[in-house]
């Protein structure tokens, strides 16, 4: 990809450049654009943890500006509705209706059938074990660092032979 960037399509950008303008590019423009170029395509990726205490999980989400305001057309914000929807996983659902594979619980075999039993908590309320109930956070922690990180791409110092630039490195504005 980036060869065909620096190559095919650069090249055909120059040509077409120096075709429609009224001068053609000089070296050191030249020079920039293809340094440019290198520095144009960028691979950036994040990892992150999840955390298995789906409470831990939705305190974290509340840390984060998305997880703390409501949407435009929304009356909670994300991280309480997430709040709200534990609650009722754990106290509006009967306990007969609730899928015991996201909740603790025992499994055991009689006979062909595979039998399961949810497990309450001290509280007697069922116990949501399943981490992938906040994967909305997950996924919105992720994106925030890995925004971040692609805020601050990196940039290297522009060196043009007749005078030196400094580009200041956040915004790449030069000074």
């Amino acid at each position: 990809m980036r060869d065909q960037l620096e190559k095919e399509i650069s090249e055909a950008c120059v040509e077409w450049l120096n075709k429609h303008h009224q001068s053609k590019l000089n070296d050191a423009e030249l020079r920039r654009w293809k340094q440019q170029l290198q520095q144009f395509l960028t691979v950036h990726w994040q990892v992150w943890p999840w955390e298995t205490d789906v409470l831990k999980a939705i305190q974290q989400f509340k840390a984060l500006p998305l997880g703390k305001k409501p949407a435009d057309d929304q009356t909670v914000a994300p991280a309480e509705a997430l709040e709200r929807a534990y609650l009722a996983a754990r106290e509006g659902i009967p306990t007969k209706h609730l899928d015991p594979r996201n909740y603790k619980h025992r499994s055991w075999r009689e006979g062909d059938v595979w039998k399961s039993e949810i497990i309450p908590g001290p509280e007697g309320l069922p116990q949501l074990e399943n981490p992938g109930f906040t994967w909305a956070t997950h996924y919105a922690q992720a994106e925030f660092h890995l925004a971040a990180r692609r805020n601050t791409r990196d940039f290297t110092l522009w060196l043009i032979p007749e005078k030196i630039q400094v580009q200041e490195s956040l915004s790449a504005l030069i000074c």
